[in-house]
Order: structure tokens, then sequence, then C-alpha cells
């Protein structure tokens, strides 16, 4: 969903995005966020795109929040997008580095969103990080204009991963209560396997065998013995 520039200005969202970023909602005061509210488009070549590789669209800053009911966004994580950061493969259209990125997240945290003056603080932290890892960019750029717009999409964060989780265990106790899984998890001991030779002893065919250059773990010849056997 895009970003209104009025949105990225005040922090404040219009109404029907807020309508879009509850749809599913009805029972929630907040939904998380991720937003990217610096996003530039590579200029074209005589109207036309160019294929050499180079990105049509970059958006570096990458914020987590959430919004009210109100249409407030309010920032809790700011970051650097990991695939315009080097170490990456050579050749590849890079802003900045990891090392950079720790080492300015480390001296200016993400000021608290706690005053009246949070969001603009927030858009400072936007401008601090972006001169920290590639200064003078993008007003440099002879490739990247800003949109003057920024992206946002609902989050679902932790939170979902945890409910899959719940779920998963829910219903295979509602469905497969003998599940081995559910049997093992919560075990105080994790009960020592002892390995079963008999069919290591059967693998005549020897077609992953070790040797005294790859010698095969205990396990791994164990594995190979039953794929054999499968």
């Amino acid at each position: 969903m895009v970003l209104p520039n009025d949105a990225l200005q005040t922090g404040n969202l219009p109404k029907q995005l807020v309508q879009s970023l509850f749809q599913g909602k009805e029972g929630s005061g907040t939904v998380s966020v991720r937003f990217w509210p610096l996003v530039t488009a590579r200029k074209a070549s005589h109207a036309a795109a160019r294929a050499d590789g180079m990105p049509e669209i970059v958006a570096p800053v990458v914020t987590e929040g959430f919004v009210d009911r109100a249409g407030r966004l309010v920032p809790t994580r700011n970051a650097f997008a990991r695939d315009l950061l080097n170490p990456l493969p050579r050749g590849a259209f890079a802003l900045g580095s990891v090392e950079a990125l720790d080492a300015f997240l480390t001296t200016t945290p993400l000021p608290e969103m706690t005053t009246v003056d949070g969001w603009q603080d927030y858009r400072q932290h936007c401008r601090q990080m972006v001169e920290a890892l590639a200064p003078r960019w993008p007003s440099d750029e002879k490739e990247y204009l800003p949109i003057g717009s920024g992206f946002i999409e609902v989050s679902e964060g932790a939170d979902a991963t945890v409910r899959g989780m719940l779920d998963l265990y829910d219903n295979l106790m509602a469905n497969e209560p003998d599940t081995p899984l559910l049997r093992q998890i919560a075990l105080p001991h994790c009960p020592e396997v002892v390995a079963d030779h008999g069919i290591e002893n059967d693998f005549a065919r020897r077609l992953g065998h070790s040797n005294s250059h790859f010698p095969l773990a205990e396990h791994q010849r164990q594995v190979l013995a039953w794929l054999d056997a499968s």
C-alpha cells in the first residue's frame, strides 16, 4: 500500500488507509506494520527501462511499528534494508555496509516516540542513518529520484509465528494425540538413541562409503544405509 507524502510529514494516516490496515482486525486497537519512508525510482532512459541488473526501486530505510485506530503511526524499530548492505555478491547494488549500520545504531538508537516531536525525531533519525551509511544519497544520486511517497504493509511479526505453532500443537493434540513430536517435546531428558548396526551391515553396495580423506560419521552412515534400504 502507498504511504502518502502527507502521512510521511506528520505521522498521521488518512482514514481510508487506516481502514485498509485494520481490515479483518475488528477487535484490535492497534495493528503492527512495516513501512518504507524513503522510496526512490530509477530514472528511465528515453522513456524505457534498462535491463542492466540495477534495481528499479530502492527503499533503503525499513521501519517497524504500529498504527492505532486514530491513524497515528508509531515507529518502534528503524533499520536499513539488508539487501542493500555489503557484504553482498560481487557486482550487487549496495549503499553501505552492515558494519556501518551496526556502528550507527549503537551510537544513535531510535528515540522514544513519547513526546510531541516524536515523529520529527524519527524523521531525523532516518536522515542521520542514510547519511551515515550512504553520504549525500539520494541528493547527489544521478540514477535514482525520490517518488514522494512511501510503502506500508501489515506486519504480523513474531506473534503470528507463535500463533501458528500453537495452532499446530492444538491440531495435533485433537487429531493425532499419539504423534511422536508430542511424546518427545516435553520430556525432561532426551533418551539416548542407539544406532541399529544391522541395517548398516546389510548395506552391501556401499554407494556412499567413507574413505581416509572424507570419513563419514556414524549417523551419516546410518542415513545412507536407510536410504539404500528404502
